[in-house]
């Protein structure tokens, strides 16, 4: 027999939102009170989307709970949208600044270009769905 929790990731924040490694704590409270299962609502990006279940990747984790030093207000709700978008903001410095450190094996994932291509035509075009663009480069 099994025991064990589920939630969502952004629940557990002790920061603007949940994040990654906010699991660790998690799992070793899991430990001591005997649980063996933890199950999270998905974590693939959704973009703008505050769904977890309107994915835009099978594979690409959500951006918004990346570890990142950052800190919000004391809101008791999750201001996603201005998380996201500081986040991103960081994430792109980040690159920008370290872009030849980048490790390659991770660059090298087969669905990594394609969909970096996609969420880039996402953002020329406002977040729209792809059958609406009308914003795409040649």
């Amino acid at each position: 027999m099994h025991h064990g929790i589920c939630l969502p990731l952004f629940s557990i924040r002790n920061n603007a939102i949940g994040e990654y490694r906010d699991l660790i704590p998690l799992i070793h409270w899991c430990k001591e009170v005997g649980f063996d299962v933890i199950q999270l609502l998905p974590l693939n990006d959704s973009g703008h989307d505050t769904s977890p279940y309107s994915a835009h990747s099978a594979m690409a984790l959500h951006p918004i709970y990346v570890s990142l030093p950052y800190k919000q207000d004391d809101s008791q709700r999750v201001q996603y949208h201005q998380v996201l978008k500081d986040k991103e903001l960081l994430l792109r410095r980040h690159f920008k600044e370290n872009r030849s450190s980048a490790n390659p094996a991770f660059m090298k994932q087969e669905w990594l270009d394609g969909y970096a291509r996609y969420k880039v035509l996402k953002d020329l075009n406002n977040q729209l769905p792809w059958w609406e663009w009308k914003n795409i480069p040649k």
